[in-house]
């Protein structure tokens, strides 16, 4: 799905829909996304924070954030946790 469709569907079209500053970018399968928190911007970038489409979030109660930037989410979801499991050369962690 196009980041542009994410975003319409998050807002628009589910139950609990997110509020408008979060951008989704990663769902993980089971209706709830790693977005980017546009309040928290440094001008390089801005905080990931994880949305659980099944819990209420307030201004006391907001989405835990993940990572500080892209590349830290990255480098943690997309490599670390891929290592977990595979080594350099591709093969199956035993």
């Amino acid at each position: 799905m196009s980041l542009d469709r994410a975003f319409n569907i998050e807002h628009y079209e589910v139950d609990n829909e997110m509020p408008i500053y979060l951008i989704p970018f990663s769902p993980d399968g089971g209706g709830n996304h790693y977005c980017f928190d546009s309040t928290r911007c440094d001008g390089e970038s801005c905080k990931v924070v994880f949305w659980q489409h099944n819990l209420s979030y307030s201004k006391e109660k907001l989405p835990e954030t993940v990572n500080n930037s892209f590349t830290e989410w990255a480098k943690e979801v997309l490599v670390d946790w891929t290592l977990e499991d595979y080594d350099h050369n591709g093969n199956r962690n035993v």
